[in-house]
């Protein structure tokens, strides 16, 4: 917490936790989930800052609030589904050191006269077991998350590792970004040879999901040096913290120094507890930021985390962090415009966007150029056209997925061609078979499409035959009389462009 120099150390090679102290120490509606072993929660550095749920009546063997979990007054062991989160050996009383230790680092009660404080020491712990001796189940880490979100805790601890890729587990941190919640991870030791590895050839999950609210943590040593164990990666890992010789909280009210990735993990854990006392409206992008963007650079861990620094819990709580780049793209919609077949040859679209910004507009596949809401087109020709508009946002997010509308321009009108008896014919048959072919260019025509007449009295349409596949209309009229008769033909088509076609022929003896 306070580097003077002792025990060979750099000066100020530390998370300037006292300076902090100065603008916050924490409060207890600050949650941390600790998922990891259990925590001897009877601890006097602990016992005042464990979550206790609001909704649970201790010790009466009934799930008061139909969570699932019986008497989860202050957390849950998933690793054992009890409501006990201490579970020493009965004979050794050894067990879930690690655990307690992690929760002195975060929240070890300040100003006590006792042992240790942690970095944010009012903040309250929520103790999720799901680790015992041989480790633990991935399908137990997820319940602990699921049960952290629901909870309302807005950041959780996780200072484990080394399980292969799970999608479930991916998706439940996933899900837990989507409620706001920060995701501290350790890195990881290494491998066997207990030298650290990096994370950007060989992942170490959970740390190395690639996730926005997750924070991966080196670990370093006394002199702002990463610890050998410890692993790293300029791409995949995000900061470093004091991992070497740490002293927190054991079990049995006793104290004791520990090393590793996970010691470091639990000072970003109470920064992020220290932040969000301050400033409970951030979600966890925001509390990412304060924490990445005010780390103290230290040329040992250039190139080796993304930030190239050691947290610093004072810079993090007093400066305001840029805004976390906008990389969400915009949405595009089409409010107005032609569809289907119209006639005509102009086209008016107004669009909109989920975000302010501009947008880029084309037609028939041409480039897009910038435009705006309505965009007009004229002398369209008689086709079918296709107009996409793109939403770009003021931080330049183009929406790769253009709205787009498709619609037909025909201002062809219909034909009426091929005319049976022909115009001005003169013929003897006084039961002539009338006939044409009446067709359309741009749609296919249907008999309720077209209207026959002959001598002004129109024709029922169940009275004559159109064939679609050959556009021929026919029709056989009853006996006419010695004289000059007419025949129209209207053909309305999709566009509702019209076609009237009229011509006489002759009844002669």
């Amino acid at each position: 917490m306070n580097n003077t120099g002792q025990n060979d150390g750099t000066v100020d090679a530390d998370v300037d936790a006292p300076e902090a102290w100065n603008t916050s120490t924490g409060e207890p509606g600050t949650v941390v989930a600790v998922i990891d072993e259990g925590i001897d929660i009877n601890h006097p550095d602990l016992r005042d800052n464990i979550w206790t749920n609001p909704g649970e009546v201790a010790g009466n063997g009934i799930d008061d609030e139909r969570n699932g979990y019986v008497d989860d007054v202050n957390g849950y062991d998933f690793a054992n589904d009890d409501a006990s989160v201490y579970d020493p050996d009965p004979i050794s009383g050894a067990g879930d050191e690690h655990g307690t230790h992690v929760a002195g680092t975060i929240a070890g009660e300040g100003n006590n006269s006792l042992g240790v404080a942690g970095v944010s020491w009012r903040a309250s712990i929520m103790p999720l077991k799901f680790l015992g001796p041989n480790g633990g189940y991935t399908s137990d880490a997820i319940e602990a998350i699921n049960y952290a979100v629901n909870k309302g805790a807005k950041i959780s601890n996780n200072s484990w590792g080394g399980g292969g890729y799970s999608q479930a587990l991916r998706d439940a941190i996933a899900r837990a970004d989507a409620s706001g919640h920060l995701f501290v991870a350790a890195a990881g030791n290494g491998g066997a040879d207990g030298v650290g590895d990096d994370n950007d050839v060989t992942p170490s999950y959970p740390a190395s999901y690639d996730l926005p609210n997750i924070v991966s943590v080196a670990a370093t040593n006394r002199n702002d040096v990463l610890a050998g164990f410890s692993n790293f990666g300029v791409n995949s890992v995000d900061v470093a913290a004091p991992g070497v010789s740490i002293l927190s909280t054991l079990p049995n009210n006793t104290y004791g120094s520990y090393s590793g990735t996970s010691m470091a993990t639990p000072h970003v854990s109470g920064i992020a507890a220290l932040i969000r006392s301050e400033r409970p409206e951030l979600d966890d992008a925001q509390m990412k930021a304060q924490i990445l963007q005010f780390v103290e650079k230290k040329d040992t861990l250039a190139g080796k985390t993304a930030t190239g620094g050691r947290v610093n819990s004072a810079a993090s709580l007093s400066q305001q962090a840029a805004p976390p780049p906008d990389t969400t793209a915009p949405d595009t919609g089409i409010s107005s415009g032609p569809s289907g077949t119209v006639r005509s040859a102009s086209a008016s679209f107004s669009f909109t966007a989920s975000e302010a910004g501009k947008f880029r507009c084309s037609l028939d596949g041409a480039a897009f150029s910038d435009c705006a809401s309505p965009k007009s087109y004229s002398s369209l020709t008689s086709r079918s056209h296709t107009f996409r508009v793109a939403a770009v946002d003021e931080a330049g997010n183009v929406d790769e997925t253009p709205a787009t509308r498709t619609w037909t321009v025909d201002t062809i009108l219909p034909t009426v061609t091929s005319l049976v008896p022909s115009s001005g014919a003169k013929t003897k048959d006084r039961t002539p078979a009338i006939s044409a072919v009446v067709r359309d260019s741009q749609t296919n025509l249907a008999k309720g499409d077209i209207k026959l007449f002959v001598d002004g009295r129109q024709i029922s349409a169940s009275a004559f035959a159109y064939d679609a596949s050959t556009d021929k209309l026919s029709y056989t009229s009853g006996t006419l009389s010695y004289a000059r008769h007419t025949v129209k033909v209207d053909a309305r088509d999709a566009a509702g462009n019209v076609v009237s076609k009229q011509w006489t022929f002759y009844v002669v003896r």
